[in-house]
């Protein structure tokens, strides 16, 4: 079983930065490689913009690295890992699924919940 290092943050920016020095990329390569600008990846390293979702997955995917964010916490999962792995790096809100008062899930609720649960699995099992 591979080793991890798991790490947690209170805000994206730092959350980026830790995960980019981690990874040893540069601002331009981590543009190059998501469609961005490097303007645009220090306006998210500086904390003056936020990333919408899509993007942020983006980021993560490029780096090769999940991340879960429950509530306001962001929780970094960094595998080391072989380059080749089919494990494909996830975000994932847990702030985003609430039980309604009936205790009934749409399909999509129930999708995204089961994500969840899913990614805490296997964060923790890689983390052990």
């Amino acid at each position: 079983m591979s080793s991890t290092i798991q790490e947690k943050f209170t805000s994206f920016y730092e959350l980026l930065r830790y995960v980019i020095e981690f990874r040893r990329f540069s601002q331009r390569e981590l543009a190059q490689k998501i469609g961005k600008d490097e303007a645009q990846i220090s306006r998210y390293l500086s904390g003056e913009v936020v990333p919408y979702p899509r993007t942020q997955k983006k980021l993560f995917s490029a780096l090769e690295v999940d991340v879960i964010k429950v509530n306001e916490d962001w929780v970094v999962n960094l595998p080391q890992r072989s380059q080749d792995s089919a494990n494909e790096p996830k975000v994932v809100y847990a702030d985003k699924v609430e039980l309604p008062e009936d205790g009934k899930l749409s399909r999509d609720q129930m999708k995204l919940f089961l994500e969840q649960i899913e990614l805490t699995a296997r964060m923790l099992k890689d983390s052990l």
